[in-house]
């Protein structure tokens, strides 16, 4: 067997800076196929489902998720047969879309370099998942909850339940988690 040695790389340098492409909100693609259900539109006699409908930030790992909900949502409204299928599909696609999006956006826009006009309540709504982080992090139990919440298992109002915002609010405090046990057993 013969041997090559290779010769190194070419070397380059980048003569311009890179440059990115901003994507249009996935929201708004979303709200204008959802639009675009009669039958003049360019999207009659189509379903749009997965990526194609709403790409999610993969960080999140929900996209798998809604898509399969979406392809569920798409047998079911198949079931009940082709008539007005298209608003049929997309006004449940919109059910399911709506949750993670929220959970998702709302994460991304903890990040004060993240553009967009923050909705009422982010601050607080904010604070708490802070707490929610930390106490996940201590107890078992909240911890659960929080990533049944993150894989769509449970709804986000879950994580506000009592016996779980008992054990956010008082985590890590010296003396109560005694007094936090017994509350959540009571609830």
């Amino acid at each position: 067997m013969r041997s090559r040695a290779r010769s190194p790389p070419p070397t380059s340098s980048v003569s311009s800076p890179i440059a990115s492409r901003r994507r249009r909100s996935a929201r708004t693609a979303f709200l204008r196929v959802a639009g675009a259900t009669t039958s003049a539109s360019p999207t009659a006699g189509y379903v749009v489902v997965g990526d194609a409908l709403c790409s999610f930030n993969p960080v999140y790992g929900q996209g798998m998720t809604v898509a399969l909900g979406e392809a569920k949502a798409l047998d079911e409204c198949l079931g009940e047969g082709l008539a007005d299928l298209g608003r049929r599909f997309l006004t449940r696609a919109a059910a399911l879309i709506d949750v993670p999006w929220t959970i998702a956006a709302g994460e991304d826009m903890r990040y004060p370099e993240v553009e967009g006009r923050r909705p009422p309540g982010f601050s607080l709504m904010r604070r708490y998942m802070e707490r929610v982080h930390r106490a996940a992090s201590r107890d078992p139990i909240v911890l659960k909850r929080f990533f049944e919440v993150a894989n769509l298992l449970r709804p986000a109002s879950a994580l506000m339940a009592p016996s779980i915002a008992l054990r956010v609010l008082f985590a890590g405090r010296d003396g109560l988690e005694a007094s936090t046990e017994r509350a959540c057993q009571a609830t």
